[in-house]
């Protein structure tokens, strides 16, 4: 899988190998980059979530097999924080009657892009599905990020502003990757009633260190809760399940 995605640059969102850098955070190389952060993130939250005993000491094995321990990317007080405001994060989920899933599913479908008359094939993994008391399905993306998700200037924030170098801001990219990932188990299951699309945003503050990483400061933006985004009705209108003709000529 990760082979897989691996192929393409993804300097542009749209490539032939691989359709919206779906998993571009995990083809960094080594410890210490911002994908690196990020897959600390997912791998607190989603033990958290599943219910695992966490402590500062655990260890864990996402960073090339290596077995490091909580403990050598942060203090105990960021992790005491980070620990506190995920027991909230659950209080809100627990008060939407939303039982959540943390279990790793890779989704894949085949569709026909349009802009290129080409079938492609696509594939993600899920960090979090919840499912409500009707039966409704939310994505619950967890994101990271040096940038502020609530902080406005100008009337946007840092990611609402189109990103220099790129077609569109970063929460336009997630609406995108998203829809993508409701394609995809729309295709694995006519049963799924995907409702929602939400990115569970945390802002992080962190250096450098050697050839690893310290997290100084892990801070949800908004408080206790996730941001609902929209899906995107140009890629539901471009990435088509049906039989094209043109794919025959």
């Amino acid at each position: 899988y990760i082979d897989y995605l691996k192929q393409g640059e993804f300097k542009d969102y749209f490539n032939d190998e691989v359709k919206f850098g779906i998993a571009h955070e995990l083809v960094n190389k080594g410890i210490g980059t911002p994908g690196d952060v990020g897959n600390l993130i997912d791998f607190i939250c989603r033990s958290f979530f599943a219910g695992d005993q966490l402590s500062y000491g655990t260890n864990l094995q996402i960073f090339d097999g290596e077995v490091s321990s909580i403990r050598e990317f942060m203090n105990g007080d960021t992790f005491a924080s980070i620990m506190s405001q995920l027991k909230s994060i659950q209080e809100y989920y627990n008060s939407l009657g939303w039982t959540l899933y943390t279990q790793p599913y890779t989704w894949h479908t085949s569709r026909f892009d349009s802009k290129t008359g080409k079938r492609v094939n696509v594939a993600g993994e899920t960090d979090m599905i919840a499912v409500d008391q009707d039966g409704g399905i939310h994505i619950i993306d967890f994101k990271t990020s040096k940038k502020s998700f609530t902080r406005k200037s100008g009337g946007k924030t840092d990611l609402e502003k189109i990103d220099p170098g790129y077609r569109t801001s970063w929460i336009g990219f997630y609406s995108e990757q998203q829809t993508m990932y409701k394609l995809m188990m729309q295709d694995n299951s006519l049963e799924f009633n995907i409702k929602s699309v939400e990115l569970l945003p945390f802002s992080v503050k962190w250096k450098k260190d050697g050839d690893s990483f310290i997290l100084n400061k892990v801070t949800n933006e908004p408080k206790n809760k996730s941001i609902q985004i929209d899906f995107s009705d140009d890629v539901e209108n471009r990435f088509t399940k049906e039989i094209n003709i043109d794919e025959f000529k």
